[in-house]
């Protein structure tokens, strides 16, 4: 039964007035800015908050509060043990010198700090940030690849600790950073190996000396990742998450997954990062020293989104001899094919979508990283695979288009069974059934054809979204980046669902939506919603990267131009006219009878079609 035009009607401007409604809230009451992250009094201190921010760590000092000095011979580390305090204090008498050391490389240039022995500083050469190479550390001092000891359950991280310098040295394998930390109760080296390219690099941890118990030891990437990209509008999704190998498979957090504290994996984790939208920084421990990690909320400095940080341990059994772990470190772009041929497994960390579209969206990834190496343009190649997948599915979207307007064709009919048969729903089916089996109509046959693209689409979003390809891919005009949206203009003030950012291809894309959904609209009672749908899909489709709008366009174009090839199928024709010359010949006469035999062409035309 078709519905009722009124009821279309006030549906239509009820939803026009709750936008409307929304659109004045949201310019008269703006959203309060939230105010700042606050961090626990026990693990603030001064002037370096963001290196006490790993949550349940003790304060790494008793030196004064108010001092802004890392710790040096007076640096302590305090514990609990089987109810006595433990002192882990430095061994040596002497202040250690705080050395910062910077190792360029042809892919990455990182700086080590002698304050903790860890990474504050990493500039990729291959991608830019405007006028600047990217690089990936916050500004909030944390840095990353930081030592962490655990005791009695209680995590202990040193990052205020200056680690003494013991080697650095060159050579064929890359530059070789040796630190180490004497501490009363433990003795830690400290390895870093960069080689000359590439974007990994070997940490080596070796306990010289444990005379307070460990119970478990590692790295942390305690500062999280900092934004690379200049947003150019609201884009959907989050933009840092933090990934962890555990449990048996590859788990995704958002910094709002994370919002309760710590999320903490107890068994064997292969590896964990932290990451933004295009890059990477990922721990990946060697051999059989898997063991527990977590991944917390971070604030990353003066962004105004939390990021994500984590560390993973290597847990001490008694007897156990190996006092010396070998991790991999990954800092780079989430390049799935470069993270693939690493073998670590860290191209689990790019985001494909679900497990069930995973491999259809590995394989358009291939297919338009293939096209792009023949033509230089991503929008092109954009454009060109639409095409291509739309020609791939003419066949059955045409009979599709065309069994939908066969529907339209019989709808006559229908609303006489309708009439005929109102107070007997039994016979109505089986006379609609047979109705649709005369003309040859498969009403499911307007599903079919959408349901089979809806994988490809959602594998495409997963591709379009997430992958490091597009970053900063120009296509024409004033389309500079196909990552993200083409906002030609910014609003004094934002809107509801789309920010302030006023995109052009959005707007094009609805316009050819309501072109597409007139053309082959089949009921005039869904004018409403021709009128409707484009609407939605605007709003919708200002929060995606232009390449998906991109895409989503030529597919509209495409629908369109088959417009002209559409008309009613000659068996949907012939039963319509032969209804028409029934009616007709109730009346008799000769005009009647000229009619019949226009019924009998038809009926001949029906038997030749249903013959073909």
């Amino acid at each position: 039964m078709s519905a009722n035009p009124g009821q279309e009607q006030r549906a239509f401007w009820a939803i026009l007035l709750a936008m409307g409604v929304l659109l004045v809230w949201s310019v008269l009451f703006p959203p309060p800015k939230p105010p700042p992250r606050p961090i626990a009094a026990d693990r603030t201190i001064p002037a370096q908050e963001a290196l006490s921010a790993r949550p349940e760590s003790e304060p790494l000092a008793v030196a004064d509060p108010s001092s802004e000095e890392p710790a040096r011979a007076s640096g302590s580390l305090l514990g609990v043990s089987g109810g006595d305090d433990v002192l882990l204090q430095r061994d040596d008498e002497t202040a250690a010198e705080r050395v910062q050391i910077r190792v360029g490389g042809a892919d990455v240039s990182l700086t080590f700090d002698g304050q903790g022995a860890r990474l504050t500083e990493a500039v990729l050469h291959g991608f830019s940030e405007g006028d600047r190479p990217v690089q990936l550390l916050p500004e909030n001092g944390a840095g990353a690849l930081g030592s962490v000891l655990r005791i009695d359950g209680r995590e202990f991280p040193l990052d205020r600790f200056v680690f003494n310098l013991v080697s650095d040295s060159q050579s064929s394998v890359g530059r070789r950073l040796v630190w180490e930390l004497p501490l009363e109760e433990v003795t830690l080296r400290k390895t870093f190996t960069v080689p000359p390219e590439g974007h990994q690099l070997e940490v080596e941890h070796e306990l010289v000396r444990d005379r307070a118990g460990l119970s478990a030891w590692g790295l942390s990437w305690g500062g999280g990742m900092r934004s690379t990209e200049e947003k150019k509008g609201k884009v959907r999704g989050a933009y840092f998450y933090g990934t962890a190998l555990a449990e048996g498979k590859v788990q995704r957090k958002a910094p709002n997954q994370l919002g309760n504290g710590p999320l903490e994996y107890e068994g064997l984790t292969y590896f964990i990062t932290s990451q933004n939208k295009y890059f990477v920084g990922a721990i990946v421990p060697r051999g059989d020293n898997q063991g527990p990690a977590r991944l917390w909320q971070v604030s990353a400095g003066r962004e105004a989104a939390p990021s994500v940080a984590g560390d993973i341990l290597v847990e001490r059994a008694a007897g156990l001899a190996a006092n010396r772990v070998a991790y991999d470190v990954y800092i780079g772009p989430l390049d799935y094919a470069g993270l693939s041929a690493l073998g670590l497994g860290l191209e689990g960390a790019v985001d494909l979508g679900a497990r069930w579209i995973r491999p259809m969206s590995r394989t358009i990834l291939a297919v338009l990283i293939w096209m792009h190496g023949i033509i230089p343009n991503y929008g092109v190649v954009i454009v060109l695979f639409s095409s291509v997948v739309n020609l791939l599915f003419f066949p059955l979207t045409f009979k599709s288009t065309r069994s939908m307007r066969d529907m339209a064709a019989l709808k006559p009919r229908l609303d006489a069974l309708k009439e005929k048969h109102k107070d007997e729903p039994e016979k109505l089916s089986k006379a609609t059934m047979a109705l649709y089996k005369e003309a040859g109509v498969n009403p499911l046959a307007g599903c079919f054809p959408l349901l089979l693209q809806m994988p490809i689409f959602f594998a495409l979003y997963a591709v379009l979204f997430h992958t490091i390809e597009l970053r900063q891919e120009p296509f024409v005009f004033w389309i500079r980046d196909l990552s993200q949206p083409d906002v030609v203009f910014n609003l004094p003030f934002a809107l509801p669902l789309i920010g302030s950012g006023v995109a052009l291809l959005p707007i094009i894309m609805g316009v050819t939506s309501y072109f597409q959904s007139k053309a082959t609209m089949v009921d005039p009672n869904q004018k409403m919603m021709v009128t409707m749908m484009p609407i939605m899909m605007t709003f919708i489709f200002f929060t995606m990267p232009s390449g998906l709008v991109l895409y989503w366009l030529t597919s509209n174009l495409f629908t369109i131009g088959q417009k002209f090839l559409m008309k009613p199928s000659a068996v949907a024709t012939a039963v319509v006219e032969e209804a028409d010359t029934d009616s007709h010949g109730k009346g008799g006469g000769r005009k009647s009878g000229t009619k019949r035999k226009a019924g009998r062409g038809a009926g001949a035309t029906r038997a030749g079609a249903k013959s073909k």
